[in-house]
């Protein structure tokens, strides 16, 4: 992928370039942290690229018929089989009420089908109108076809891995477009890292990269498996950095720093969070907003704007920078 040659690096453009690659699961993934790379050898930011190996599903067949018809339908289930029509429940629940369990996901928000939660069973994600079908339908059936795939995949580290002020956490992967989710945080963070060496600061800060953020086959908690690789691997690192800032899901209204325990678990799902907890902080947008497209066809580079983009940067990089300050 061409990286576009412009003086200072917009983050709208990173957005851009990466919501074109679609879905960022597997290879497709990979390229992404290919466009990455080329971003910080463009700006002669230096930068390690670290492997680890990972399972993903690959979903192969998701079918819904409905009175005899076909409708639209994802996969969102670990395993293969058929799923019982009458199982169907919101995605917008914990996803650890249905873990086990054959599901037909519907997220109320959102106009298409969108695999919010998935389960370690069948399951399917429809949408909102196919839902109202389905809950007349004289006769219904639902099954997936799945399998597990070996992947490699990779942490992109940016800065100082020995003893960082601040370390701040984005993931490039997606389910989707993920324009919003997030390829407005890896631009938001890959913007700050580029100044941040421009400044002179890189070397008392660590910027890292998640490509296997989304889906794992980690259990119960299949989401958030390359942050745990990179805790096991940066355990000291991470306890003694003064402040963790997670760049989430930005760019869609206005961005603030949360430190909400129960959506950090959700964002950031460490092994051992609770012993970090108080430094860690979210930087996100309107999370609203981002259910009605979540893990779905719409979250494309429409939803985000460079004046909000903007905002997450400027918000970021003050962080950082105060933190760099401070003894």
């Amino acid at each position: 992928m061409k990286v576009k040659n412009e003086k200072v690096f917009k983050s709208i453009n990173g957005v851009k370039a990466l919501t074109r690659l679609g879905t960022r699961q597997g290879i497709v993934a990979e390229r992404a942290r290919e466009y990455i790379c080329k971003v910080l050898e463009q700006y002669q930011t230096p930068f390690v690229v670290e492997n680890f190996d990972t399972d993903i599903p690959v979903f192969k067949k998701a079918t819904l018929m409905i009175n005899g018809k076909k409708e639209p339908c994802i996969g969102c289930g670990m395993t293969s089989g058929e799923i019982p029509t009458t199982n169907i429940a919101s995605s917008l629940m914990s996803s650890r009420f249905l873990i086990d369990t054959p599901t037909i996901y519907i997220n109320q928000k959102c106009s298409v089908a969108s695999p919010t939660n998935f389960s370690f069973a069948p399951a399917i994600a429809i949408s909102p109108k196919t839902a109202k079908k389905l809950l007349t339908a004289k006769k219904a059936q639902a099954s997936l076809e799945v399998t597990r795939q070996k992947t490699s995949a990779n942490l992109l580290i940016v800065g100082n891995t020995t003893d960082p002020k601040t370390i701040i956490f984005s993931h490039y992967d997606s389910l989707g477009p993920g324009a919003i989710d997030n390829a407005s945080g890896t631009s938001v963070a890959l913007t700050v890292a580029l100044r941040c060496f421009k400044e002179g600061i890189l070397d008392q800060v660590l910027f890292v990269f998640d490509g296997n953020e989304e889906i794992s086959y980690d259990y119960p908690k299949y989401w958030g498996h390359g942050y745990r690789v990179f805790e096991e691997r940066y355990t000291k690192v991470l306890e003694n950095a003064k402040e963790v800032l997670v760049v989430d899901c930005v760019g869609n209204g206005v961005n603030s720093f949360i430190q909400d325990e129960e959506i950090l678990k959700l964002a950031f799902p460490l092994k051992n969070i609770a012993q970090i907890k108080d430094k860690i902080f979210l930087l996100s947008g309107d999370i609203d907003d981002l259910m009605t497209v979540y893990h779905s066809e719409k979250d494309t580079q429409q939803k985000v704007t460079s004046k909000s983009l903007e905002q997450a940067e400027k918000l970021l990089f003050e962080r950082i920078y105060e933190g760099t300050k401070k003894c």
